[in-house]
Formats: structure tokens, C-alpha cells, sequence
């Protein structure tokens, strides 16, 4: 997602949020998503955006199924956390300031840099 703001309905904490992840954008229409009947819409927020991690942390886990690693959640979550680059315009709403990037976390799983 290349938009670099918070939506006005997020939910964010600097003592409890570990990470941001797009719940919005399409000019705050909303992430594309899957629908019934083979369709596809926008949609926003939270529902949106806690989907996007648990996508990113599958993919972690199957390419360290396939690197033959032992695979724990908080492996997953370290990995989460230590691959994604810090947004520090945002250091006062998420902790550490880390922001969801799935390239930075699949080179960091390609040279086994966790």
C-alpha cells in the first residue's frame, strides 16, 4: 500500500500495537477483497487490515515449513516485527513504530536473516 496515513477510524496504541497494516486505501475506499459469487469489493478497517497480517504470517509459516525450520508463533511474530521497517511518521501511535511490508519480509525469510 503506497498511501502512508492512519485512516481516521483506526486503532492504534504506542503501549499495545506492535505493527501497522493497511485496513484502507483506494482513496479510503476500502482494500479489494474477495466477495460471494465470485466478486470482488472494497472494504476498510480493522477486518480488513488484521487479514493482511494473518496472510503474511501463513506465508512465513509455509516458507519455513519448506526451509525445514521449527515454526512457533513467536518465531512468527519475531519475524513480523524484526523484518518490517520502522514508519516513524507514526512513532506515536504504534510501538517500535513498525509497519507491514511483505517484500522486506520475504527477503529477510530468503536469507535466513531470523
Amino acid at each position: 500500500v503506497s498511501t502512508n496515513k492512519i485512516s481516521y477510524f483506526s486503532n492504534y496504541s504506542s503501549h499495545y500495537v506492535e505493527i501497522l497494516a493497511p485496513g484502507s486505501h483506494k482513496s479510503d475506499g476500502g482494500l479489494l477483497s474477495t466477495i460471494a459469487n465470485n466478486r470482488y469489493a472494497y472494504y476498510q478497517g480493522t477486518s480488513m487490515a488484521s487479514p493482511v497480517v494473518a496472510g503474511v504470517a501463513a506465508l512465513i509459516v509455509g516458507q519455513l515449513r519448506k526451509q525445514e525450520t521449527t515454526v512457533t508463533p513467536s518465531l512468527v511474530e519475531q519475524i513480523l516485527l524484526d523484518s518490517s521497517p520502522q514508519d516513524l511518521t507514526h512513532s506515536d501511535k504504534v510501538k517500535n513504530s513498525k509497519k507491514l511490508n511483505l517484500q522486506s519480509i520475504a527477503q529477510a525469510l530468503s536469507n535466513h536473516c531470523y
